[in-house]
């Protein structure tokens, strides 16, 4: 398994088809894929990292940069948004080991 960076433009191969089937109907219909590839413009500046298996896109996590203040010191940061993955946890585990 490979973990690697990805860019704003390369989100659109890379990431939509993951995007769409955790959060969306599968399939995804052409009007909301046009959507999604709309806003890609808004992930510039994010830090987008795809785990791959054999070349393939396994999962993927976004960062947003922020800013921390720690006792006084603010700290740049990255906050974690959107995980996704299509392999989900068993539908046995309760809502709450969901959330980790």
């Amino acid at each position: 398994m490979e973990i690697r960076e990805v860019g704003a433009a390369e989100r659109v191969p890379v990431s939509l088809p993951m995007q769409a089937y955790a959060f969306q109907a599968t399939p995804p219909n052409a009007e909301l894929v046009k959507a999604l590839e709309g806003r890609q413009r808004f992930y510039e500046g994010n830090l987008t990292l795809v785990a791959e298996e054999n070349g393939d896109p396994v999962a993927q996590a976004d960062g947003l940069p922020m800013r921390q203040n720690v006792r006084g010191t603010v700290y740049p940061t990255e906050t974690i948004v959107n995980p996704r993955s299509p392999h989900s946890l068993p539908p046995a585990l309760p809502r709450s080991a969901e959330r980790g």
